[in-house]
Parts: C-alpha cells; structure tokens; sequence
C-alpha cells in the first residue's frame, strides 16, 4: 500500500533516479534551516572548498522511530563522520521547532533541514509505503511497535505518527532504504 507523500502517485518498487531535468527544477525548491531562514535545496550540495561528496539523507518525518534509529546509528558511524571531503546533510518533513529535540535524540552532529510541506519530496516524487522489506534493518534496535509509535517531540499523540520507513539519497539522488523510495514521473 502506498502512502502519498508528494501529490503523485508512484511505484514504490521504481528505484530510478531523477532525470537530470528534474533534479535541476529540484535544486530551485527551498528548504528550511534550523533557524528557519530558506535555502535552495542546490545550495546544499555546492561545491565548497574541501567537500568533494555529499550525502543527503531524507527521512520519513522527525517523529518516525525507525528513522530516529537511522540517523542515530548515523551519527554514530565513526567513518561517516571521519571522512573529510565528505559532508552530510538530513532533510525531514517537519518544523525547524523540532529539530533541537530531534539533534538531542539522535546525537545528529551535521546540517538538519526542513521540507514542511514536502515540495522537494514530491518534485524527486519520493513514495512511502508500509513495507518494512524482507528483514528488519540491522540499525531497528527496537521493536516495531515502538518505533511505529514513538511520540512526536510536539505531540502526546503516538497515533499521530506513521509507520517506519526513511530513505537516503546522495547528490545523484542515489537511493537506498527501508519504505521510501525516489520513483520517476
């Protein structure tokens, strides 16, 4: 089943990347800082002086438990985060009111951005369905059902979140992940 995230419907099993056409009309979108000032999405994966690569990773929401789980183990990656030419950026459906909450729990220590109301998520037409994949992500410490209902740092409402899932995507757009996926118009 999936779940729309963007507008378009998409097959959540199309792992193609964005044309490049599409990713230049992405790059235009803006998302929000932490501070809540807007960026070009393309700002992010500017060339800069000794940043070769850039990872973007874009989650589910900030309240998704899994996602929690991913972007903790993340940031626990010794490599990841000793590798210098190498900067990377999260992007989450979301207010930059949360992300303090979100940083604290997951130990982030890189650039957080927002996409509130999912524009660059629905331009790369990102999809989310309830398929957890034929086995449980090695960083799902937790049990479903906990990360399923993990509250949302502004809500007591756990029925309120959606299922896990997250997805990652590197300047090409390059996927991977468990639930969301980049699917081609």
């Amino acid at each position: 089943m999936d779940v729309n995230i963007g507008g378009e419907s998409g097959n959540s099993n199309d792992y193609s990347l964005p044309s490049p056409d599409t990713l230049s009309q992405a790059g235009e979108l803006h998302v929000l800082d932490e501070r809540g000032e807007k960026v070009t999405f393309k700002s992010l994966y500017a060339p800069t002086d000794g940043v070769k690569r850039h990872l973007i990773i874009f989650i589910r929401h900030f309240s998704c438990g899994s996602c929690e789980s991913y972007v903790r183990t993340l940031a626990s990656h010794q490599q990841l985060n000793a590798t210098p030419d190498l900067q990377t950026i999260l992007i989450g459906c979301g207010q930059p009111s949360v992300v303090p909450s979100y940083r604290d729990r997951t130990h982030a220590r890189f650039p957080i951005y927002c996409d509130p109301d999912r524009a660059l998520y629905a331009k790369l037409n990102m999809t989310c369905n309830l398929d957890g994949g034929a086995q449980k992500p090695k960083y799902i410490t937790d049990s479903t059902l906990s990360t399923t209902l993990t509250p949302s740092p502004t809500s007591s409402n756990p029925a309120s979140t959606s299922p896990p899932g997250g997805s990652t995507a590197e300047t090409s757009a390059k996927t991977a992940g468990s639930g969301c996926s980049l699917t081609e118009s």
